[in-house]
């Protein structure tokens, strides 16, 4: 019985870690249709969606924050992950990695 209270108690850990990770923010995930200074495009599942751009947008290619990026790097088709500061405007842009 302790066995599994303790596996319960693991699982429930891990899930408020995952949940918590980025502090209730949300993502657009898909490819960008367009992109301006001010604006991103981002092409959807559920159809497109424009995320505002501030000047402390930062840039980076993959999935973690070890390889900076440029705004200008940034091109049409191009798979993104964007996330979301609590104003509603793009905190991060996360673009695919460069193939080797």
């Amino acid at each position: 019985m302790k066995t599994r209270q303790f596996l319960v108690n693991l699982v429930l850990a891990t899930f408020a870690t995952i949940a918590f990770a980025h502090g209730g923010h949300k993502h657009v995930i898909g490819t960008v249709e367009s992109m301006s200074a001010t604006t991103i495009v981002v092409k959807t599942s559920a159809g497109s969606t424009s995320v505002p751009l501030s000047t402390e947008t930062k840039y980076f290619r993959g999935s973690d924050t070890k390889h900076p990026a440029k705004a200008s790097e940034v091109e049409n088709k191009m798979r993104v992950v964007v996330h979301l500061g609590a104003d509603g405007k793009a905190a991060e842009v996360h673009m695919q990695e460069m193939k080797r």
